[in-house]
């Protein structure tokens, strides 16, 4: 299991949007996600190789479609995510 599908696990599975300590630290890894996809996706329009340039445009997508809802979910507990 990666980093992503582990987080989704963890968010359909009770994540508990109201400890803001454990919300904390999963913006953190979702940041840290971010970095890794955009360094590939940069790596990979540098090098013109297609095939891992479309992997990265999925990567980020899917990340993009995960924030979106973790930040729903984290702002409705009254969490601030930037």
């Amino acid at each position: 299991m990666d980093e992503g599908e582990q987080i989704d696990f963890e968010i359909e599975n009770g994540f508990d949007f109201y400890d803001y300590g454990a919300i904390e630290k999963l913006h953190e890894r979702m940041s840290k996600q971010y970095l890794k996809i955009a360094m590939n996706l940069r790596k990979a329009e540098e090098k013109g190789d297609a095939k891992a340039l479309e992997r990265a445009k999925k990567a980020y997508a899917k990340h993009k479609r995960r924030n979106a809802m973790i930040k729903r979910k984290a702002q409705v507990t009254g969490y601030f995510w930037y």
